[in-house]
């Protein structure tokens, strides 16, 4: 299963962000690559952030997918 997360042309050329994802153990990393303007993640997940650089610098997008939340698979294909 995949997640899929459609972002505007210019966030593909400042290259593949860093996927964490959050469950009891805290988070871990994912796979993920691009399919045109869609991030694909190979995985589906209650809890993720999207990291981009390192240090002061870092931003941080997260996400939550409420569609998870009693066993339903909302942000999938």
């Amino acid at each position: 299963m995949h997640t899929y997360i459609t972002l505007p042309e210019e966030a593909r050329h400042r290259g593949l962000p860093v996927i964490e994802i959050s469950d009891e153990r805290g988070p871990i990393p994912a796979n993920a690559h691009w399919q045109g303007n869609e991030l694909v993640i190979d995985a589906v997940f209650e809890r993720a952030c999207l990291l981009e650089s390192v240090g002061e610098k870092q931003q941080r997008a997260c996400i939550k997918n409420h569609g998870l939340q009693g066993g339903g698979s909302s942000g999938n294909r």
